[in-house]
């Protein structure tokens, strides 16, 4: 089958380097191609079929993917269902800037070099969440550049360290309710209520949760838990003047004398001398 290449001349806003698109497959064609620019699309319905890279995949509804330039797909269906996904474009110049900000500790040659493109799982909350955010770029000005540039490079700043910063290959991928669990438990008001709040949180049973954890993570629920609480322990030591005991019942821990026992295990002295060293 012929590979038809999509250029950025053609089909981004030159002005913005841009584009988002909600799309209906019933509406337009989809045939094999590539592109010189990346795309994010997010699927809105169920059982979408995508060819990409070869290979077949039947996308459920959530499924956001990262596609490269050189990554070849298409949607097989596109003249027989009402499924529809939202598409965003932009050109090699913004991801660029994109990564080089973020820098090595974001991982974007991780997702750049993925045999196949990198994708996450959203659940409802945040597909409304991604609703929101392109119906707020839709209120830019049109002639007002500089807003549209701004709006769009926060949009896709914000996508990629939400969604993407935690993406594994898929050898060594999370299930998609463990990547979304471990996203809500880097907030300060789930990590800092314990395992059964974890457990609660998961929609798994504790045996399964605990097993999935020390599968993915290397760890217990009880370390995970913890290893995010001295985190935000010792950050909060250094970028607040807060009492120590103040910032240990803060974030989770109960016994105070344990919350310095495994700061010191971690960080190789006390908190106090932690934030006197700064």
């Amino acid at each position: 089958m012929e590979v038809k290449r999509l250029t950025a001349e053609k089909h981004l806003d030159a002005d913005v380097g841009f584009r988002f698109r909600r799309v209906l497959l019933t509406t337009e064609s989809s045939k094999l191609h590539c592109h010189e620019y990346y795309e994010l699309f997010l699927t809105l319905s169920d059982g979408i079929r995508h060819q990409i890279n070869g290979q077949e995949e039947i996308l459920p509804r959530g499924a956001m993917l990262f596609i490269r330039k050189e990554d070849c797909h298409h949607y097989p269906d596109f003249l027989q269902t009402a499924q529809s996904f939202i598409n965003l474009s932009f050109s090699e110049e913004i991801l660029t800037q994109l990564f080089t900000f973020l820098s090595d500790g974001f991982g974007g040659e991780r997702l750049l070099a993925a045999p196949l493109p990198p994708q996450v799982m959203l659940g409802e909350k945040d597909i409304a969440w991604m609703t929101e955010k392109l119906d707020e770029l839709n209120t830019a000005d049109r002639y007002d550049t500089a807003e549209r540039q701004y709006q769009a490079r926060m949009l896709l700043l914000k996508i990629f360290t939400r969604y993407f910063a935690q993406f594994r290959t898929e050898e060594s991928a999370l299930p998609s309710w463990l990547q979304q669990l471990d996203r809500e438990m880097r907030h300060l008001e789930h990590f800092s209520q314990g395992v059964e709040h974890m457990v609660s949180l998961s929609g798994k049973s504790r045996e399964h949760l605990c097993r999935s954890v020390k599968k993915h993570f290397g760890k217990s629920v009880s370390e995970y838990l913890n290893d995010l609480r001295l985190n935000y322990l010792a950050n909060s030591l250094v970028t607040t003047n807060l009492p120590i005991i103040d910032l240990c019942y803060t974030c989770g821990f109960e016994n105070t004398s344990w919350a310095y026992t495994l700061f010191k295990r971690k960080y190789g002295t006390s908190p106090a001398k932690f934030r006197k060293n700064g």
